[in-house]
């Protein structure tokens, strides 16, 4: 894997430039170097776009789960019934927000490679 590979990879994983720099074995210099490369701006957008419609996919599959799970409580008449909306509305809030971004983060790469092959 080179440099830039693992530089990418770190970016995935790491909230901030110069933390991506250190787990990458990278100056920080050539962090940002890399972060002002249009190609290597354009994997990485491709990547973070992958790992959220992965999760995306992953909470969508799981939904079903998580309904019976949430149900459970909402029926259980121990539960408190401010506790039983948070329940519900913090899982499916969550989940159709993650998704909507998802598919607008898939249809602007989508639409940005258009307009980069067209300009080219």
């Amino acid at each position: 894997m080179t440099k830039k590979e693992s530089f990418l990879q770190a970016m995935l994983q790491c909230p901030t430039v110069s933390e991506a720099a250190k787990m990458a074995h990278i100056a920080r210099s050539t962090a940002y170097k890399y972060m002002n490369d249009e190609d290597f701006k354009a994997q990485l957008a491709r990547a973070k776009a992958e790992v959220l419609s992965g999760t995306a996919t992953f909470l969508q599959q799981n939904l079903a789960v998580c309904g019976k799970e949430l149900m459970k409580i909402v029926k259980d008449p121990k539960t408190a019934p401010a506790v039983k909306v948070q329940a519900i509305n913090t899982v499916f809030c969550n989940a159709k927000a993650l998704t909507e971004t998802a598919d607008i983060v898939e249809k602007l790469t989508e639409i940005e490679s258009k307009m980069k092959a067209q300009v080219k």
